[in-house]
């Protein structure tokens, strides 16, 4: 059984379950080619970081995308864009701002924070860099 059919899933699995959900997603930038361009619009690249979550609703003319991006230097940034349907082109980037989110290994209820098990994330992906 998958992770993700568990239904009533404890600490431990629901910590395990936002890692896969986040390396998913990191792994999936590829299919976003307008997240380059918003990433250098704010001063950042795609060598720099990870896409940590993403996640899109239909806007009349397009679809404005939320997301969080990590960077190798530990900052997060949440982003929303909206994207017109047709063209896939950038249409406006509706906000870019830096998040100070809670850090926490052993929260209580939660485990570990969404903070943290992105850290996590980013240490994995350095740790690759690093060995290349």
């Amino acid at each position: 059984m998958r992770i993700d059919e568990i239904r009533n899933k404890n600490v431990a699995q629901q910590n395990e379950l936002a890692y896969l959900e986040m390396k998913e997603c990191s792994e999936l930038i590829a299919s976003f080619p307008w997240i380059t361009e918003v990433l250098e619009a704010n001063g950042e690249s795609i060598e720099n970081g990870i896409l940590i979550r993403l996640s899109g609703t239909p806007e009349q003319g397009g679809m404005i995308w939320f997301g969080s991006w990590l960077t190798y230097s530990e900052k997060f940034y949440e982003f929303e864009v909206l994207i017109d349907s047709k063209s896939k082109q950038i249409v406006e980037i509706e906000s870019w701002e830096e998040l100070n989110p809670e850090i926490n290994a052993r929260k209580k209820g939660t485990g570990k924070t969404h903070g943290f098990i992105a850290l996590e994330l980013l240490a994995e992906y350095t740790l690759k860099l690093t060995r290349q």
